[in-house]
């Protein structure tokens, strides 16, 4: 009784499962209906990054220390990379020197690789930066 039991709901599993692959044949339709207050979130973030002109994106940060050594470090990765944009902070009661505007962490890991082997050092943080600029050719 049990085995005649069990053939019969496989048969109708295995039925039910290749008629529902049939009828999945034809093209859907999705309609996306936002939350209340989604689309004025959106405008209130484009208007705050147009604003302060920053986005979310990462740097490498190559030095934190003491303010001596900050301007050393400063100056070697000027002269290894002149054309890269270096950022100085100070956050009491230490200095820290972050390189790049980079959108994907991808795009810093990679540059973050460079800089290990040229100066030894360096991590990824997440940070507002800003955007770079994109060329119309």
């Amino acid at each position: 009784m049990l085995v005649k039991t069990f053939a019969t709901f496989a048969l109708l599993s295995f039925t039910t499962i290749c008629y529902s692959q049939a009828a999945d044949s034809t093209k859907g339709y999705l309609q996306v209906i936002p939350e209340n207050g989604i689309n004025e979130l959106q405008d209130q973030y484009l208007e705050q990054n147009r604003t302060n002109g920053s986005i979310s994106g990462f740097r490498v940060q190559i030095y934190n220390g003491n303010k001596a050594e900050t301007v050393k470090k400063r100056s070697e990765f000027i002269s290894a990379y002149p054309k890269m944009a270096i950022y100085t902070l100070y956050d009491a009661p230490e200095y820290k020197i972050q390189a790049g505007d980079f959108r994907t962490r991808l795009e810093a890991e990679k540059f973050l690789k460079e800089v290990q082997s040229n100066l030894g050092s360096g991590l990824v943080v997440k940070t507002n930066i800003r955007p770079p600029l994109i060329a119309n050719d």
